[in-house]
């Protein structure tokens, strides 16, 4: 599994931007978050982003 396609699956069932990231590394098993981690899935959120596929605001994040 990508991690584009685990943040689509966080962002179902949230869209606090912290609790995204959380969901997304224990899609990929992982029992605490680093802040290396956490900046990997930030950089891929902001790449979608950029692409149009999910907005990222001081509401949270969210897809178009």
């Amino acid at each position: 599994m990508e991690i584009e396609e685990a943040v689509r699956i966080a962002l179902r069932s949230t869209s606090d931007m912290d609790e995204v990231i959380t969901r997304v590394s224990r899609i990929f098993g992982f029992k605490n978050t680093s802040r290396r981690t956490a900046s990997g899935i930030r950089r891929v959120m902001e790449d979608m982003a950029r692409r149009g596929e999910i907005v990222v605001d001081d509401e949270g994040v969210r897809f178009v």
